[in-house]
Parts: C-alpha cells; sequence; structure tokens
C-alpha cells in the first residue's frame, strides 16, 4: 500500500482533498489515506463531481489524457 501511494507522488505534509464522480470512491482514497497511509491533512469532498458540475461558477478542467483527448475531437 505505502508503495503505491507513493507511487502517486503525495506529499503527506500538504492537504489532500479526495473526490470522484459521486463520493463513492474518494472515501475509499480518503480511509487509505488518512487512516492506513497516516496523511494528516486529508479531507473528503461528498459532493464530488456530482455536486461540483452543477455550478457553472465553479472551476472545470479537463484532463489532456482519457476523456479530455476524446473532447478535443469535438472542438
Amino acid at each position: 500500500m505505502t508503495e503505491r501511494v507513493n507511487q502517486a507522488e503525495l506529499n503527506p505534509a500538504t492537504r489532500t482533498i479526495s473526490f470522484c464522480n459521486t463520493g463513492h470512491w474518494a472515501a475509499t482514497d480518503w480511509f487509505v489515506l488518512s487512516e492506513l497511509a497516516g496523511f494528516e491533512e486529508v479531507a473528503l469532498y461528498d459532493g464530488s463531481m456530482a455536486e461540483w458540475s452543477q455550478d457553472s461558477s465553479r472551476p472545470l478542467q479537463v484532463a489532456k489524457k482519457g476523456l479530455g483527448k476524446v473532447l478535443d475531437w469535438f472542438n
């Protein structure tokens, strides 16, 4: 488990916010980082993308891999 956290290059001293599309996987991430990896500055945004994306004034950026590459075809 520690090896996977290290591969993600997360800094345990930096505030980390766990989120996903609906909050389900974010809870797992929060648990692993907070309870197993010992991160002290971990938060869970339980509204996740389902809530965040409902407000057009909030910033939103799609990564340039996966879905981001597909969206480039439509621009």
